[in-house]
């Protein structure tokens, strides 16, 4: 029930905004955009092993997104809705490799300004409703801890109909534990968790490629600057 809430909300606020927005804006654009992530913040997912007590941390890891854009600007500043599909990977090292994969998908709503020229900055919530996870050599239940709001900011260079943006995609969520039972772990009686492993969030940072397909100021030839 709180997840479907926490989806209502967001909706209603993309649909509201939009709407607000479109009446008053100077310009709109639409597109698609693709590129590739790198999980970071090693801490942010761990796994205990038991009883030794030894953690080891997650290295970083290489995943991919695609998704469409909407970009409503007026003046120097724009709203810009995304809606992307990403995976994001990290890999836990024990006696054996670990590899966790996450596939999820991403609504960031979008604040941001133009600093100069074709260069903008921006930052917003992102609700992000995760598809699957998933730990090599484990194939038990693994729930999904991560919350269902994140944050991002980034800044982004544009070319004609060609846009460049770099970002950081972090999770907004608390520190929850789950049991699990991982067979090249510790020796343990069967059934008896082995392991705890935390919300598993894995903080990225994301570098894109958008094009537009359609720019409203200039529907029928390539944008010479970012929207200005």
């Amino acid at each position: 029930m709180q997840n479907f809430k926490t989806k209502l909300v967001f909706s209603l606020i993309i649909v509201f905004l939009g709407s607000g927005f479109a009446l008053q804006a100077q310009e709109y654009s639409f597109g698609l955009k693709g590129g590739m992530n790198y999980s970071v913040d090693k801490n942010s997912a761990e796994i205990v092993e038991l009883p030794t007590g030894i953690i080891e941390y997650v290295e970083p890891g290489v995943g991919f997104q695609g998704g469409v854009f909407f970009e409503l600007s007026f003046n120097k500043f724009f709203v810009r809705p995304e809606v992307v599909y990403s995976t994001s990977s990290g890999q836990f090292n024990f006696p054996s490799s670990f590899k966790y994969t996450i596939n999820k998908i991403s609504v960031p709503l979008l604040l941001g300004y133009n600093i100069w020229g074709p260069l903008d900055i921006y930052a917003g919530p992102a609700y992000q409703n995760i598809l699957s996870n998933k730990l090599e050599n484990y194939n038990g239940p693994l729930e999904s801890l991560q919350g269902s709001l994140a944050g991002q900011l980034g800044i982004k260079y544009a070319y004609k109909k060609i846009e460049i943006d770099l970002r950081y995609d972090f999770t907004l969520d608390s520190s929850k534990n789950q049991a699990l039972r991982i067979p090249s772990l510790a020796a343990t009686p069967p059934n008896v968790p082995n392991a705890l492993m935390d919300d598993g969030r894995l903080n990225r940072l994301l570098l894109s490629l958008s094009f537009k397909l359609f720019d409203s100021e200039n529907p029928g030839k390539s944008k010479t600057s970012c929207y200005f």
